[in-house]
């Protein structure tokens, strides 16, 4: 649970009392550090007030994936939970997971940069408000705003005794319980308390393995190996979470013109990563074999290797099975967060405000991922030694990947906020460290059983490293580094409109930032067979510039052209086994127009964007081992990519009881020339640089639309309300190359939620609302997060047929929730 920033409401108090309640409320957004009204801001925004964010039941920002806004894409990264993947035209994030990785599109919380993917998909709590700004953020939000923006801002203390308890259950055995605590003001301190418990059982069921029959007992010449575990169940269903968050919030308010807001928020979460499914193809295999010495003759010769690869198990598996197809060793994964905020604002004058904003967060994650009979086979025994080795595995899969990151991140800002008349000014300083301790290491969990000549099955192990133990005693594939990042920055916008020139409707916007980046890793300790230098280091400075000219039509007419510059930082690809090389920033420029009208008597209200971005030197992960996907590369992609989009909000109160959305956007990328190279090694000591063409732009559907209808009616003291959406997106990949899979080919998602139930039930002196809601009503199971599996294999190549692993969307879920507030 993540909480802390400004508070500020939909409408001004005397603005809200002149309109009448089938007229639409004006939505006020600090997309540009300040407080304006939506339809005033020259940037493409979607805001959600609480409100909103109650009738659509968002409680994270994973929720937001089901399409709240045109040009976002949100998914859980690879079936995980805890962290989240977040695209905004085209800028995406192969690999999120990674420590010091960057991602397109900057997230705050409060004010306060939140430095790693990883963390990003829990419970939020008591939240006021979510921005989306689509496009280049550079001068206003810095290093990683190059797709976009994300703010979420939570409630302030009101002073006013009183709270707030909900409590939900639903299938799963979902069972959710928040408590909000308002405190009377005291001494000019006002209090908020608030706390949190979420969970839930896996979407699909483990096996348990039977001793002697479908588990596989160490001492068979497999090295047993020393597994920290959090929990002691190692066979957890997959899909499983268990949240506990608390934030407590005080305001002080010396005097009238100076407030300090003050933060605490931990969570603690335990969860297991979503099932993951072979999406067809050939299962890239390492012939281990021809390691050994008595299967040289069979090795002499590449003909001699096709015929002895085993291609009887990697057939396609279901996308949504309620059982695993094996057992799978899945201890449960953890994220640990804790956070300090403390936003200083002094209202220097009527027309000047000076702000600070310092955060101080720290991060742990210890994940597992066992990625199944979805990932590379590692064959030990060739097919014509199969009858002289009945019982015995003839190889291992079920790759269970440990991935560690320990963090600890400390931002200042300090922000001058003044109107001079014509002028308008925002300018401020910016502070950014981060500390990142990074551990990955990768295990076998399933081996494959010889039953006849013919025919393998398979089974679990315990984790075990196919290269031993080292001489510190450590596995072989335990990678760990360290990485250090410091930022600077320096930026300055200002909006002029000339009242003397056509009556104070046009205005020119400019603005630069100046930002200094540097970064140090060093690998603590190499996992077998890594190469290179143990240290890196990054520097480089840059300028991103933005300018505005924006025209007020009419009252309800605001017309903008936007040019605007954000970049992604560049860094090490600090997995990487191979080399520690860095690779530069990737950087977007863009070019906007936008029109934002209010028609029918403020009863519609429709935006309109449409977009032209040039991508430098995007930044692109893979794997480049053929049998440890512990080791990770990063490089700059050859060749520019061009996104060309249009975007439509609109709202429309239809009648005092009825209302409407809908959102709709249009991508289309050009690529030429586009390809990615590196070094890759084959697992079995030999590399090469491979290069291969990047053909799509990863989470960039053609066409993505949402639709959604309240309806609400009194009933006695008491709300009736009835809230239905529809989302779609259109075909998409979800990593540069095309090579997922038969199963992973281009598919779309679409979902439908709704929600219906009496809100304001008077119960005393306290309200009562009790609601049923829904999720993916119709239960299906889209793919959400795919990649292709890496090989160096080359009878893949032969067969035509490379594999992928994929990951769906959540299953159907519902439930009853209940509020009381006091």
């Amino acid at each position: 649970m993540v909480l802390a920033q400004e508070s500020t409401p939909t409408a001004p108090p005397a603005e809200a009392e002149t309109r009448s309640s089938s007229q639409l409320q004006d939505i006020v957004v600090t997309a540009q550090r300040r407080s304006e009204s939506l339809q005033r801001v020259p940037l493409a925004v979607t805001a959600l007030d609480a409100r909103a964010l109650e009738t659509k039941g968002i409680t994270n920002l994973s929720n937001l994936s089901t399409s709240v806004a045109p040009g976002v894409n949100i998914t859980q990264f690879a079936g995980t939970p805890s962290t989240l993947a977040f695209n905004i035209r085209g800028a995406y994030s192969s690999d999120p997971g990674i420590g010091l990785a960057e991602q397109g599109v900057a997230v705050y919380q409060d004010g306060v940069p939140l430095g790693r993917a990883v963390g990003t998909g829990i419970e939020l709590g008591d939240i006021e408000r979510i921005e989306l700004l689509r496009g280049p953020q550079g001068t206003l939000f810095g290093r990683n705003a190059e797709g976009g923006a994300v703010q979420f801002i939570t409630k302030r203390p009101t002073g006013e005794a009183g709270g707030r308890i909900e409590l939900q259950a639903g299938n799963f055995n979902q069972r959710r319980a928040m408590a909000v605590l308002e405190l009377p003001k005291f001494a000019n301190i006002s209090v908020k308390l608030s706390g949190l418990v979420d969970r839930h059982d896996g979407w699909t069921r483990n096996i348990q393995p039977r001793e002697g029959v479908d588990f596989y007992q160490p001492g068979y010449r497999l090295p047993e190996t020393a597994f920290k575990q959090e929990k002691s169940g190692s066979f957890e269903d997959l899909g499983y979470k268990n949240q506990r968050g608390f934030r407590v919030a005080v305001q002080w308010e010396p005097t009238p013109n100076f407030t300090a807001n003050y933060s605490y928020d931990f969570s603690d979460l335990n969860y297991t990563v979503s099932y993951n499914s072979r999406t067809g193809g050939r299962v890239p295999s390492s012939y281990a074999w021809c390691l050994n010495p008595a299967y040289a003759a069979t090795c002499a010769s590449g003909a001699g290797i096709a015929a002895n690869i085993y291609y009887g198990t990697p057939s396609a598996q279901p996308r949504n099975p309620k059982y695993v197809d094996a057992p799978s060793y899945y201890p449960q994964s953890s994220n640990h967060i804790r956070g300090h905020a403390l936003t200083l604002e002094w209202e220097a004058s009527d027309n000047l405000t000076f702000k600070s904003i310092s955060g101080l967060r720290f991060l742990r994650e210890n994940g597992f991922t066992n990625l199944g009979t979805g990932q590379v086979f590692v064959q030990t025994i060739p097919t014509s030694a199969f009858g002289a080795n009945i019982g015995q595995v003839a190889g291992f899969t079920g790759t269970l990947a440990l991935a560690g990151v320990d963090q600890k991140q400390f931002s200042q800002e300090v922000q001058m906020i003044g109107n001079f008349g014509d002028l308008k000014l925002t300018a401020g300083l910016f502070y950014y460290y981060e500390r990142v301790f990074d551990t990955r290491s990768s295990f076998f969990a399933m081996g494959y059983q010889v039953i006849n000549p013919t025919t393998l099955r398979p089974i679990a192990l315990t984790p075990f490293d196919f290269g031993g133990t080292l001489a510190d005693g450590l596995t072989a594939s335990l990678q760990k580094f360290r990485g250090a990042a410091h930022s600077y920055a320096a930026y300055t916008q200002v909006t002029y409109t000339p009242s003397s020139v056509l009556d104070g409707r046009l205005s020119i916007t400019g603005g630069l930032r100046y930002t200094k980046d540097k970064k140090e890793f060093t690998r603590l300790r190499a996992a077998a067979g890594a190469f290179g230098a143990n240290e890196s280091l990054f520097d480089r400075d840059r300028f991103d510039p933005a300018a505005i000219i924006a025209f007020q039509a009419t009252p309800t007419l605001n017309l903008y052209a936007r040019y605007a510059r954000a970049y992604r930082a560049g860094g090490t690809g600090i997995r990487n086994k191979l080399a520690l090389t860095t690779y530069d920033p990737e950087v977007n420029t863009t070019y906007e127009a936008g029109v934002k009208s209010q028609l029918f008597d403020n009863r519609v209200r429709l935006n309109v964007a449409a977009f032209h971005s040039i991508i430098e030197n995007s930044q692109v992960s893979f794997q480049n081992s053929g049998v440890d996907p512990s080791s990770t590369d990063t490089v700059n992609m050859s060749g520019n990519v061009k996104i060309d989009g249009v975007e439509v909000e609109a709202q429309a109160q239809i009648s005092e009881n009825f209302s409407m959305n809908a959102g709709y956007s249009y991508m289309h990328s050009s690529l030429k020339g586009a390809t990615v190279t590196g070094l890759v090694s084959d697992g079995l000591g030999g590399t090469s640089l491979v290069s291969f063409p990047v053909v799509q732009v990863p989470f960039l559907p053609k066409n993505q639309v949402n639709i959604g209808a309240d309806y609400t009616h009194p009933v006695g003291e008491a709300n009736l309300f009835a809230h239905l959406e529809y989302s779609y997106q259109s075909a998409q990949k979800t990593e540069p190359r095309d090579l997922v899979g038969a199963l992973a080919a281009d598919r779309s998602l679409s979902q439908f939620n709704g929600r219906i139930g009496l809100r304001d039930i008077d119960v005393g002196a306290s309200k009562l609302s009790i609601e049923l809601y829904g999720y993916n009503l119709f239960n299906k199971r889209d793919l959400a997060y795919a990649y292709g599996i890496g090989s160096t294999d080359f009878t893949v190549g032969i067969r035509n047929d490379p594999g992928g692993s994929a990951y769906t969307t959540n299953p159907r879920t519902f439930g009853l929730l209940g509020k009381v507030s006091f």
